[in-house]
């Protein structure tokens, strides 16, 4: 304690000694001009909203742009039970409730997105990615957690869908987040033709339990006895995704609903993703889809076609036939306000008697657009099993507020 004590004094002791000297007279009249040598001041910060707050150095360098939004949700689904029995269930749920921050470094030079769900009592980190400028408008680096360039429907922000959810299609071709590189070319922005191609881990942005378990032999249970949450895989299960885009006319390719907007366009493009077999744990898979949309002013329409392999033997290139599947989905906003919606879904999956159907109707509300507006969609899963079709019924209903 004594070392720090004398180690501040003597610190503070020039400083000290300089204030105690007397200051000399002025001699004529007191100048109040700054010295010439004396440092401007910077100018404040640039705060504003547009589309989401922003803090903006002086000179338009760097930039802060901070989104936040939630969706609260009411479900009742119908379901086929026990001994013939139906089954109703529902609930209240607060499905995304997110903050995202993206900062531009240098002028656009890089860019950081930092995207955060707090939503079901979790902590999740949607996307966490670094970009980088490498030839501007034509290539860019990016790096990180993020959307897998696959599948038009998921690629689009789901702020901006004309249902409650995506189809089922997303979910059964694996489209989703994960950890990896990808060379673009702002693909997501670009016109007439956008380009993304993607290695990432394969396993997905979701953590996973990673370490052993013992089991009971007498009770058949299991208990954890070591490792970690992680969504980094302990085994490599390299993926290669990509993307092209031809983008015709005035229209964003990648959002189903834009009110207040007249746009005329076409869009049509293909994905491909291949999963190795590097870790010799013989589930390589190839899945492919075309997707398109087009809008004509107030109304829309966009679909796909999905086809999917996987290995069936010790060898990747060992591929039969997975599944295939068709989804085609039409709306049109009224007065800027209301959108009504309709949606199809076929998955032919491989074997016989299991196919899936979906069948949606859905209306959207737009109160403040797409930052306060209400979407209800309600329809039937038709699923085959060996002894018919079970058909479930859901109605669900979204209510979005975001900034």
């Amino acid at each position: 304690m004594s070392r720090m004590a004398l180690l501040l004094a003597l610190l503070l002791l020039p400083g000290i000694a300089l204030s105690a000297e007397p200051t000399p007279a002025a001699e004529g009249p007191a100048s109040t001009e700054a010295p010439a040598d004396a440092p401007k001041p910077l100018p404040p910060p640039k705060l504003y909203y547009k589309g989401g707050f922003f803090l903006e150095s002086p000179d338009g360098a760097f930039k802060l742009k901070i989104n936040g939004r939630m969706q609260a949700r009411l479900v009742w689904e119908n379901e086929p039970g026990t001994d013939g029995r139906r089954e109703n269930s529902g609930q209240f749920s607060v499905v995304r409730a997110r903050i995202k921050m993206k900062g531009s470094l240098w002028s656009g030079l890089a860019e950081l997105v930092l995207h955060i769900d707090f939503a079901k009592g979790t902590f999740e980190p949607k996307d966490v990615t670094a970009d980088f400028r490498l030839v501007k408008d034509h290539l860019y680096l990016h790096v990180g957690q993020f959307k897998k360039p696959f599948d038009r429907q998921f690629i689009l922000s789901s702020s901006k869908m004309q249902f409650v959810e995506r189809g089922i299609t997303e979910e059964y071709f694996r489209a989703g987040r994960d950890l990896g590189v990808m060379l673009h070319n702002n693909y997501e922005k670009a016109k007439p033709v956008a380009w993304a191609i993607a290695l990432v881990n394969g396993s997905s942005e979701k953590d996973q339990l990673s370490g052993g378990v013992a089991v009971d032999l007498a009770t058949g249970e299991g208990s954890i006895t070591g490792g970690k949450f992680t969504n980094v895989p302990g085994k490599p299960k390299p993926m290669v995704v990509s993307r092209v885009d031809f983008i015709f006319g005035d229209l964003n390719a990648y959002a189903q609903s834009e009110p207040g907007k007249t746009k005329k366009g076409f869009a049509v493009g293909a994905s491909a993703q291949w999963t190795g077999n590097v870790d010799r744990e013989g589930d390589g898979a190839v899945r492919g889809v075309v997707d398109w949309m087009g809008r004509v002013n107030w109304f829309s329409a966009s679909g796909g076609f999905w086809l999917a392999s996987k290995q069936d033997g010790d060898l990747w290139r060992d591929q039969v036939f997975d599944a295939w599947a068709a989804q085609a989905q039409v709306g049109a906003i009224l007065g800027g306000v209301v959108e009504p919606a309709a949606r199809y879904a076929y998955i032919g999956r491989a074997g016989s008697g299991n196919d899936l159907q979906e069948i949606l109707g859905s209306v959207g509300v737009f109160i403040k657009g797409h930052k306060l507006k209400v979407v209800t969609d309600a329809g039937a899963i038709l699923e085959e099993t060996a002894t018919g079709m079970d058909v479930s019924y859901r109605v669900r209903s979204n209510l979005e507020i975001g900034f």
